[in-house]
């Protein structure tokens, strides 16, 4: 009877292990999977591999040069014959060339004469130079003078100037004139700079005219000198 029994059991276990190693029966529908991600562009180039391909790859990454390199700057323009950069507008200036050439050799009058003739006290006195006489004096460079001196201090803050000339010609004298008191002027409204300057540009400035000259005087005798000691000294009885 157990021989029976065994022989029953023994293929029952065998056609259960072969239902367990055989194919897997269809299921019902599971879950749905995702789509797989979608994967970005690679950065790099794509191609096959070729040298072209390798020229399409992506821009240097360099830093470039804190310092651009800058141009050459053009040099202003200047037109020929007309003023430079800066230049004021009064350049016919002329040196004081022509002393001694008008009648009355004013260099030599102011040098050497009058101060034999005057007991009058001078500070040192140089020339004014032609730049300075442009901005302190406009437009008397432009004036066509035989003779053209102006006497400034050496030292700074002292109000004692002189100014000759002899205009070519005697039309032109009363725009000389008009050019030394604009100087007088301009000098009492601040050009002098200190109170004790103004005040003696203010009281002390004389203009002197006889003919073709005409003479800006500013000293504490200037007074003096124009109504009697310049007309006497220059000839003009």
């Amino acid at each position: 009877m157990k021989k029976r029994s065994l022989a029953l059991i023994l293929p029952l276990a065998l056609a259960l292990g072969l239902c367990a190693c055989g194919p897997k029966t269809e299921q019902g529908p599971g879950p749905v999977s995702a789509p797989p991600a979608t994967q970005e562009p690679s950065e790099g180039p794509v191609g096959d591999g070729t040298d072209q391909d390798n020229m399409t790859a992506a821009p240097s990454t360099e830093t470039p040069s804190e310092e651009p390199s800058e141009a050459p700057s053009a040099p202003p323009i200047v037109m020929p014959g007309g003023p430079g950069p800066q230049e004021p507008e009064d350049e016919t200036v002329l040196a004081p060339s022509g002393v001694g050439e008008g009648d009355v050799d004013l260099h030599f009058f102011m040098d050497e004469l009058f101060p034999t003739i005057s007991e009058y006290e001078f500070p040192a006195m140089e020339l004014m130079s032609d730049e300075r006489l442009i901005h302190e004096y406009p437009g008397l460079g432009a004036v066509p003078v035989k003779q053209r001196l102006i006497y400034t201090p050496m030292m700074t803050g002292v109000a004692c100037e002189f100014a000759f000339v002899e205009v070519e010609d005697e039309a032109d004298a009363d725009a000389v004139n008009a050019i030394f008191q604009e100087r007088i002027d301009s000098q009492i409204e601040g050009g002098a700079f200190y109170p004790a300057m103004i005040e003696q540009w203010e009281n002390n400035a004389r203009i002197y005219a006889e003919g073709k000259y005409v003479i800006l005087a500013v000293h504490e005798m200037s007074e003096y000198m124009v109504d009697a000691d310049f007309p006497t000294a220059l000839g003009f009885g």
